[in-house]
């Protein structure tokens, strides 16, 4: 959750190893017009999130070298969060099965989507980066409509 904190701080200079270019290109704007509070809701702690899978993984093969073909791959993972989490399991709590519809959780479900991508391309393997990321509240899209 290395990523989040380095966004909550304003850090985008140390994101550098941990995420694309273009993608921090189009975060860093968008991120700066966060309040500090809405910059707080970015935090992520590793023991409140409660699910996680593979949403979608991608093969991806540049045709266009001749003599070298460059493949990636990509996995975007999504991490379903409930801020407080931790807390609730030190008091001996478990997570209800229909929080989402109960009012005193849904500001505190988090979905988290991280798009990560690495090269595989012969004596050219690179380090797993973020190209892509959202963080919302599923309630916020209940209350647009």
């Amino acid at each position: 959750m290395i990523i989040s904190t380095k966004l909550v701080n304003g850090e985008f200079d140390a994101l550098n190893n941990f995420v694309s270019k273009e993608a921090i290109s189009e975060l860093k704007p968008t991120i700066q017009k966060l309040s500090v509070a809405q910059r707080k809701q970015l935090q992520i702690n590793k023991t409140d999130i409660y699910f996680a899978f593979p949403y979608q993984v991608g093969i991806i093969f540049d045709e266009e070298e001749e003599k070298e073909q460059k493949r990636w791959v990509e996995i975007t993972m999504v991490y379903h969060v409930l801020r407080g989490l931790t807390e609730m399991r030190n008091r001996g709590e478990e997570i209800p099965w229909n929080m989402g519809s109960l009012p005193e959780y849904q500001d505190k479900v988090f979905v988290c989507n991280y798009r990560f991508k690495k090269e595989f391309t012969n004596d050219n393997e690179s380090d797993w980066t973020v190209n892509a990321l959202n963080h919302f509240k599923p309630i916020d899209l209940v209350r647009e409509k």
